[in-house]
């Protein structure tokens, strides 16, 4: 983990702003179920400014335990349009 934090570092990523499901990962025990935020969409200053209005939106699915993510591609904010 270490490295991974490492590089992320040296290539100046940083998390995209996030909606959607509530946790990115879950078990999918109806017992005992447990959910945690594991998954990430990583971007660098230049995506950032040619998409600054981007955003990651993950949204719960059936076939894996994953939220599948999609980015969400805007010239202005979402209430601007």
């Amino acid at each position: 983990m270490k490295q991974f934090q490492d590089v992320v570092s040296d290539c100046g990523f940083s998390d995209l702003s996030a909606t959607g499901a509530l946790f990115t990962w879950w078990n999918k025990h109806e017992r005992d179920p447990i959910g945690k935020n594991l998954d990430r969409a990583l971007v660098d200053r230049d995506w950032l400014r040619v998409f600054p209005y981007s955003q990651a939106h993950f949204k719960a699915g059936v076939i894996s335990n994953h939220a599948r993510c999609y980015v969400r591609i805007a010239d202005r904010p979402a209430g601007n349009r």
